[in-house]
């Protein structure tokens, strides 16, 4: 998705991460209600249809701590234009 909103005029470089995000993010929710829906024929301590939320608590934190302040490092000593060269070779390869 990422190319595609690069490409619309009204888009700039530093909003297709934003934007993306919540694309995924509204997505998510959509699977996960599927996964939530389903009976399972297992039914452990925090588990919903086939959602484990006691696994689903560990990766969220875990990603949270790790790579929210690692990527606003990394923003922060970023020129724009070499965003703009990074995300061209990472999504037009």
């Amino acid at each position: 998705m990422a190319p595609l909103i690069g490409q619309l005029k009204s888009v700039k470089a530093h909003q297709i991460a934003p934007y993306t995000n919540a694309m995924m993010f509204i997505g998510g929710l959509g699977s996960l209600y599927g996964y939530l829906s389903k009976n399972s024929t297992y039914h452990f301590g925090w588990q919903i249809g086939y959602v484990n939320f006691s696994i689903v608590i560990i990766v969220v934190l875990s990603a949270f701590c790790n790579w929210i302040f690692f990527s606003m490092k990394i923003r922060g000593k970023l020129s724009p234009h070499l965003v703009k060269k990074t995300i061209r070779v990472l999504f037009y390869w």
